[in-house]
């Protein structure tokens, strides 16, 4: 029982691999030069928040607007302020 309890979260983890790799930018600047705007910013505990924005027609004609919240953060010491990381807003 034990061991078709871990095949079966191996396969679940597995198949939830794709939706968690998305094709998610890793950086606030590779954003920015595939078109995206900055839309808002915002304090938080992960470090300033950077909301960006991205529209386009899709293939039937309507808007799509695609939102990406990226956090990045500086020290005294860095010579810029770093994109930790982003995930796309649903």
């Amino acid at each position: 029982m034990k061991r078709v309890s871990v095949l079966s979260m191996a396969a679940f983890a597995l198949l939830a691999l794709p939706a968690v790799a998305q094709d998610v930018p890793q950086s606030v600047g590779e954003l920015l030069k595939n078109g995206y705007e900055v839309k808002g910013i915002m304090p938080s505990n992960a470090g300033p928040g950077i909301l960006l924005e991205h529209s386009s027609k899709g293939t039937d004609g309507a808007v799509q607007t695609d939102l990406i919240m990226c956090f990045v953060a500086e020290t005294p010491a860095s010579p810029t302020i770093k994109t930790q990381y982003c995930k796309r807003v649903e």
